[in-house]
C-alpha cells in the first residue's frame, strides 16, 4: 500500500516535524535516516496511526501494519515460538524462521531468559510472519553482531514478500544492504 504525508507537522514541547510532505510507493523499501531526535520514531508512529499530526494528513489506505518498535514488546513469560504464534499459527514456518535466525535452541525457554539480541530476533520474526500490508521497523538490527545481522537481514528480505517496508536506522551500511531508498528527515 502507498503511504502519503501531506504538510504534516507535530510537536511536543518543541516542533519535531514541520510541514513534511512525502510519498512512499507501494512495495517499496524505504530507510528513514536522520540525526538522533530528528523525528524518525515520530514519523513511523504517525504512519501507523499511533500519533496524530497537529496539522496535515497521513494516509495509508486502511493498511494493516506489523512493526518492530525500539523496545521488543514481547510477552516475557511466553517462549519465542509462543510469542510468534500470537500472529502466525504455522508451526513449521515458525520453526524454520527460528532456525534461519539462529534461535532453534531457545524455544522452550521463556523470553525473559533470552539475551537482548535473541529477544530482538524474536520481535523481528513476529513482525515478518504477521499478516500485514506495511512493515515498519524502528532500528530493528540494533544489538546484533555482524554475522547475526547478516542472517537476520537475509530473513527479513526473504519474508518481505513485496510488502511496503519502512525502516528507521542510523546505519548507512544497513540501508545499503536492505537495498531501499533513503529518506532523510529534514532538519
Amino acid at each position: 500500500m502507498k503511504i502519503t504525508l501531506e504538510n504534516v507537522s507535530i510537536g511536543y514541547e518543541k516542533l519535531v516535524i514541520s510541514g513534511l510532505s512525502a510519498e512512499f510507493a507501494e512495495g517499496s523499501i524505504t530507510c528513514v535516516m536522520g540525526a538522533s531526535g530528528s523525528g524518525k520514531t515520530t514519523l513511523l508512529r504517525l504512519i501507523m496511526g499511533l500519533e496524530k499530526p497537529d496539522s496535515g494528513t497521513v494516509t495509508s489506505g486502511g493498511a494493516r501494519f506489523s512493526a518492530v518498535f525500539q523496545e521488543d514488546r514481547l510477552c516475557e513469560t511466553l517462549s519465542a515460538a509462543a510469542n510468534i504464534r500470537l500472529v502466525c499459527r504455522d508451526r513449521e514456518k515458525i520453526r524454520r524462521a527460528l532456525e534461519e535466525t539462529g534461535l532453534c535452541d531457545v524455544d522452550g525457554k521463556p523470553v525473559s531468559q533470552l539475551s537482548g539480541g535473541m529477544k530482538r530476533r524474536v520481535a523481528i520474526i513476529r513482525c515478518m510472519l504477521a499478516e500485514s500490508d506495511i512493515i515498519v521497523m524502528d532500528e530493528p538490527f540494533k544489538g546484533l553482531d555482524a554475522e547475526t545481522k547478516s542472517a537476520v537481514i537475509d530473513f527479513v528480505l526473504k519474508e518481505r514478500r513485496g510488502r511496503t517496508m519502512l525502516i528507521a536506522t542510523h546505519d548507512s551500511a544497513e540501508a545499503q544492504t536492505m537495498g531501499g531508498e533513503l529518506f532523510t528527515i529534514p532538519e
